[in-house]
């Protein structure tokens, strides 16, 4: 048997007890066959709490962690990289802006065997080239989806 601790007609808790050895204590606690915390009590019946869709700003906050998980999972070989800004258009932009780019993002262009979509290289190359985010996002996603 299961009794329910009530609290300003809230569920609070609920334990299994013994029918036939019931504790003093929770003796006069409603018995409850249906439900559990959160449940409301109206001396009678206990009613499921009501749901409360998300707000606004709880689904974007949720998008923006799916879209950060996203995109920290983005890796592209240098080959898929560089395939995939030859096939729209951007391999000679890209190689122009490494011409006048730093040593470290020359040697990054040159030696790195793969790229990170959320590298700091990346973020300079795309704000050079005046690539939006979601720019940036669907280079990635074509050059994952090249075959080597």
């Amino acid at each position: 048997m299961n009794k329910a601790q009530i609290e300003n007609g809230i569920v609070v808790n609920v334990i299994v007890v013994d029918p036939y050895n019931i504790p003093f204590w929770c003796n006069n606690w409603p018995t409850i066959t249906v439900g559990g915390n959160g449940w409301s009590w109206d001396g009678k019946l206990f009613t499921a709490p009501t749901a409360v869709p998300p707000t606004q700003e709880e689904l974007d906050a949720i998008a923006a962690q799916a879209l950060a998980y996203a995109r920290s999972r983005m890796v592209a070989s240098a080959f898929q990289t560089r395939e995939a800004l030859d096939l729209v258009g951007k391999l000679d932009a890209v190689e122009a802006a490494i011409l006048q780019a730093d040593a470290t993002t020359k040697r990054a262009w040159t030696y790195a065997t793969e790229f990170r979509r959320g590298s700091p290289t990346i973020a300079t190359m795309a704000t050079a080239l005046s690539l939006t985010d979601e720019d940036v996002d669907a280079l990635f996603t074509l050059a994952m989806s090249i075959e080597v």
